[in-house]
């Protein structure tokens, strides 16, 4: 479903590609949210560099369960995704 890419500005975005499907939400305003982001608007700041290594080796599991605890601190929304892996991604924006 996507990746975790370290970006220029040294944080790391969630990118999406086109495995999802079903009745899950389009792809739209949580595409463009990195995780530094939501842990931003969750903490204030931005996450260091244990942090962010942290994060690039937690399990899928693991990960989605981070997105929901950061979204909740953050009063960001969340929505689980089913990728054609049949795997599950949490994906996060804020609440509009």
């Amino acid at each position: 479903m996507g990746k975790l890419e370290y970006t220029k500005d040294r944080s790391y975005s969630l990118i999406l590609d086109s495995r999802l499907h079903g009745n899950d939400m389009e792809m739209g305003i949580e595409c463009n949210y990195s995780y530094s982001d939501l842990f931003y608007a969750a903490h204030g700041r931005k996450p260091n560099a244990s942090e962010k290594f942290r994060l690039a080796n937690m399990t899928q599991k693991e990960r989605n369960e981070f997105v929901v605890t950061l979204a909740k601190l953050a009063k960001w929304q969340t929505q689980d995704k089913l990728g054609t892996d049949n795997q599950i991604y949490t994906a996060f924006a804020p609440k509009f």
